[in-house]
């Protein structure tokens, strides 16, 4: 036990005994009850281990799959429906070459 910890019973034994109760008053004494639950309760169960349905590969993948394909979906919308273009036009080539030169200034 450390110094502090001995400060702070001595202080709750003090209050204990002027107020005639157990709450305690600082964030330490908090802290140190609080933490002495946890490690009673922690020690009378065992935990399992967790079972995870979806891999974390599987997981990863799936994201980069996903984003990808919203991308996909927001350039066509952005092209085709909000743009006033051809929605198919967004996934070809030219079209990427030609908004390219614009901007370069080509």
């Amino acid at each position: 036990m450390t110094e502090q910890d001995s400060r702070l019973k001595q202080r709750k034994q003090q209050n204990t005994a002027q107020t005639g109760s157990v709450k305690p008053k600082t964030r330490e004494e908090r802290r140190l009850a609080s933490g002495e639950q946890k490690k009673t309760s922690a020690s009378k169960r065992t935990r399992r281990p967790r079972l995870r349905l979806i891999p974390i590969w599987l997981r990863i993948f799936l994201s980069i799959v996903l984003i990808g394909g919203s991308l996909l979906l927001g350039l066509i919308v952005g092209y085709g429906i909000i743009g006033d273009g051809d929605p198919a036009d967004a996934l070809k080539p030219e079209t990427w070459y030609h908004i390219l030169d614009i901007i370069r200034g080509e």
